[in-house]
């Protein structure tokens, strides 16, 4: 018969700092669908013993088929690429840089529901939002005339000072079904679309009027990704039981780069379409410990690369305010967190 896993006596480390918690959790090394570990035998110190034919067909009925994973994700963005996007024609020095704008940490949040099968299959749908990530920046500015690196260039005279902020927002939505090629581990194929938006707002003291800056992108993304889910078949440290994802895909992207730049006395726009194919990863470590025989706690570190999508510090470059094209999707995103949730097993 299938015995239950429990741990009813745990304990966790004090954390010091959110990047001492980043740190621990990756060094932990595995993350998300040890849902499965809960169908091995198990005893109730939690060490995995061996299982006769007949016993693993009984769990394998007995056993939870739904699983639903509910956690709250903590999310960073690495700085940009060093770009000039502003600079005194004075001096010649540089005002703005799209490195200099840092992203705060931003709440997000991810859900699942899986089903699986007897025969160990499953299929899985999720929903996973980021939130949006803000970075701004205030630069100090000796009444001196400002280039925007356009293409042609814009200038702005007599600019007192330059504040600029950088949003980004991330959601996806994906299915996949996963096959059991070995007993320890899962591989996938699925559907995802993708939701990436990146957008610059600066407004630049200037007399007589403040000079209004936009530049925003849009990303959909739709595409088929495949990848491989760790199932581990005992516990490594205690009662944590940790595994491991990789997911990778290739998706047709519908990006859109819109501009403007308003003095006050006249508006001038761009608004021109940069459709590409892009890659996405996600790969990701996760520690699971069982609270009871329907219940577990995790918690995980995940990063996420974007690769040929259009961001909003790329597009000043190429845009042509005064013809109003322009437009690139060369540029990538990467993101970086930590999660911490409950799941659900019925």
């Amino acid at each position: 018969d299938e015995v239950a896993l429990s741990c009813t006596h745990f304990t966790l480390p004090p954390i010091a700092s959110r990047q001492m918690c980043l740190y621990l959790v990756l060094a932990i090394a595995a993350l998300i669908v040890s849902s499965e570990a809960h169908s091995q035998c198990v005893d109730a110190d939690c060490t995995a013993v061996s299982c006769p034919d007949h016993s693993g067909v009984i769990a394998a009925a007995l056993r939870p088929r739904w699983v639903a994973v509910g956690s709250v994700v903590a999310m960073d963005r690495v700085n940009q690429d060093p770009r000039t996007l502003m600079q005194s024609t004075a001096s010649t020095g540089e005002q703005l840089n799209a490195a200099d704008i840092n992203f705060d940490w931003q709440l997000g949040f991810d859900v699942s529901l899986t089903r699986r099968a007897w025969d160990d299959t499953a299929f899985e749908v999720r929903y996973l939002d980021l939130g949006q990530l803000d970075g701004n920046v205030l630069i100090p500015v000796t009444n001196s005339q400002v280039e925007i690196i356009t293409d042609p260039p814009v200038f702005v005279p007599n600019v007192q000072g330059i504040a600029a902020r950088f949003t980004t927002d991330f959601f996806s939505f994906e299915t996949n079904y996963y096959y059991p090629a070995y007993d320890f581990l899962d591989v996938l194929i699925g559907f995802r679309y993708v939701s990436f938006d990146d957008d610059i707002f600066a407004l630049l003291d200037a007399a007589p009027d403040t000079v209004q800056m936009v530049s925003s992108t849009s990303n959909e993304m739709y595409g088929c990704q495949i990848g491989a889910v760790t199932r581990p078949c005992r516990p490594a440290l205690g009662c944590l039981w940790l595994s491991a994802y990789a997911k990778t895909g290739l998706y047709g992207n519908d990006a859109q780069n819109r501009g403007v730049i308003d003095t006050g006395l006249s508006r001038l726009a761009v608004n021109d379409s940069a459709d590409d194919t892009s890659f996405m990863g996600e790969f990701g470590a996760t520690s699971r410990t069982p609270i009871g025989n329907r219940i577990s706690i995790f918690a995980s570190y995940s990063l996420i690369w974007l690769e040929s999508v259009a961001i909003a510090s790329e597009q000043i470059a190429v845009s042509d305010y005064f013809n109003g094209v322009g437009s690139t999707s060369r540029g990538n995103a990467v993101f970086y967190g930590a999660t911490a949730g409950v799941e659900l097993r019925f």
